[in-house]
């Protein structure tokens, strides 16, 4: 099983805080039964959250040996979930922001009450750049509850939606639960 939205990089956004908070929750995601994880913690071009992919692969390379050497067999691989931005393609483009385990694929967020009216632009430019967009959790955007055809839209698009496994068991609200089955 693999986990393709999780934030356990520790102190580079509001996930994980530390190494030894990090090192435990890749144990328990191993020992639930994952076997790759690919950490996607945030990058918000203008805000405070701007670890760039090599620093990244840098954290990942050493989680990698410490669970290497406990022989816990968990596979990790960079990624990160951007913030919609007006450069985010570039950022992808240049190597700023990493891909999803260094594919194609590139899992970026939207703003969760209201919707930025170049979304389609920035899902067509990353398409002419060979890249495949993934939203994440559109599930508990406002504007989706308000109307799911958005989310059609996006699916005609060419685009993947990624859904929190939060919101399948109720944690958000009663209304994400419902959007995501």
């Amino acid at each position: 099983m693999t986990d393709v939205h999780c934030h356990l990089l520790p102190q580079i956004d509001d996930g994980s805080q530390s190494v030894e908070d990090s090192l435990e929750l890749f144990k328990e995601a191993y020992y639930s039964g994952f076997t790759q994880i690919i950490n996607t913690s945030h990058y918000i071009s203008n805000g405070r959250f701007r670890t760039k992919a090599k620093e990244r692969e840098k954290m990942i390379i050493a989680f990698q040996e410490l669970l290497n050497n406990q022989n816990i067999n968990l596979k990790l691989y960079n990624g990160a979930e951007a913030y919609l931005s007006t450069d985010l393609p570039e950022l992808f483009e240049n190597g700023t922001i990493p891909t999803l385990a260094n594919s194609r694929y590139v899992l970026f967020e939207l703003p969760m009450s209201q919707k930025a009216l170049y979304t389609e632009d920035i899902i067509n430019q990353l398409e002419e750049l060979g890249y495949v967009p993934v939203i994440a959790h559109p599930e508990r955007y406002d504007y989706v509850k308000e109307d799911y055809k958005i989310a059609l839209k996006w699916i005609d698009m060419g685009v993947y939606l990624q859904c929190n496994y939060g919101s399948i068991v109720g944690q958000y609200r009663k209304t994400c639960t419902k959007n995501s089955s």
